[in-house]
């Protein structure tokens, strides 16, 4: 099953949909394309995974096995050439179902639960743009005027509540939860700058960011999934100017603490990291986990965040923990900012 947000193009790629014509004014918000097909997709469950993430929750369970897939007409031990290899992600968490993702489609087989198009907009698409050589992390990514930067964490670490805040005090909201890394023209340069464009204008936050932050009552909004407690939020339209792609200038990593000044008052430090440090904190912090070997992108990921720290300004921001600090710390990367 389809829904509105597929017809809406999310960090530089079009989804082109089944019947239904390109959109002409797509053209300055997306540098991709990519076939979707909602259809059967057969079952992997006689191949063996080349990579299986589980994680058994509080609340849920988590797993997801990548397969490597095989067309009718290639026998198993066939290796297809490099542009030509797929695979399928079997999900099977709230929302359980599979996704082909080939060179210049991705098909869609869901089952049940939480939408396809809670896991298609990181996990899905993640994958298939790293196979693109597009790195993707786990990220927010905003703009102040004329500077779009990024808080890089993991989730469920306070990012989009820190966004919220920063969207309040005038801050567009780009990104939820990952950032897709385009590098500009100058692809073979030591050098270069990346570009970020939106994601699907939707959040995910706790029910006490809804209210504290955003003044809104929680019990209006959707749950991310039926037996989860955090809710979806409409982010607010872009301008025009936002819409499409913005040169990311700097990176903060967001290191929450829960100590606060000698003198009790909110904590909160900036500083710029190492090359070294930086490249090992963004590899922490991939969409798809430990999968980029299995997928032989390993090299050719950490080439590009590697041109990536080179190039991009990296900042770490150690600050207190608790939603009474928000604004202080807000205002202190928005202070950031502004120094040249």
């Amino acid at each position: 099953m389809q829904d509105k947000y597929y017809s809406t193009p999310l960090h530089g790629v079009e989804c082109l949909l089944p019947d239904v014509k390109p959109n002409s004014s797509h053209v300055n918000s997306a540098e991709l394309s990519v076939e979707l097909e909602f259809a059967k997709v057969a079952s992997c469950a006689e191949l063996e995974p080349i990579w299986t993430l589980k994680d058994q929750g509080l609340r849920y369970l988590t797993e997801l096995n990548l397969y490597p897939y095989i067309c009718a007409d290639q026998e198993q031990h066939e290796t297809p050439n490099t542009s030509d290899k797929a695979y399928v992600l079997a999900v099977n968490c709230e929302g359980k179902g599979r996704f082909l993702i080939q060179q210049n489609k991705i098909t869609i087989d869901w089952e049940a639960g939480t939408p396809s198009s809670h896991y298609f907009q990181t996990l899905a698409l993640a994958l298939w743009l790293e196979i693109k050589q597009i790195p993707c992390i786990h990220a927010n990514a905003l703009k102040r005027d004329k500077k779009t930067f990024a808080l890089v964490a993991a989730s469920g670490t306070g990012k989009s509540t820190l966004s919220a805040k920063l969207q309040q005090l005038g801050c567009a909201w780009l990104t939820d939860d990952m950032l897709a890394l385009h590098q500009d023209s100058a692809k073979n340069a030591s050098k270069s700058s990346f570009q970020v464009y939106p994601s699907w204008p939707i959040a995910r936050m706790w029910p006490d960011s809804v209210e504290n932050v955003l003044g809104q009552q929680e019990s209006v909004l959707n749950k991310v999934h039926a037996r989860f407690n955090k809710r979806l939020i409409e982010l607010q339209e872009l301008s025009d100017e936002n819409k499409y792609f913005s040169e990311l200038s700097v990176i903060y990593i967001l290191n929450r603490t829960v100590t606060d000044g000698v003198d009790n008052s909110p904590a909160c430090k900036i500083e710029t990291i190492n090359s070294s440090q930086a490249l090992i904190l963004l590899l922490q912090n991939s969409i798809l986990g430990n999968a980029y070997s299995a997928l032989e992108l390993e090299f050719n990921r950490i080439r590009q965040l590697s041109i990536l720290v080179q190039s991009t300004k990296i900042k770490k921001i150690t600050y207190s923990s608790g939603k009474e600090n928000l604004d202080f710390v807000s205002k202190a990367i928005l202070e950031d900012l502004n120094k040249p």
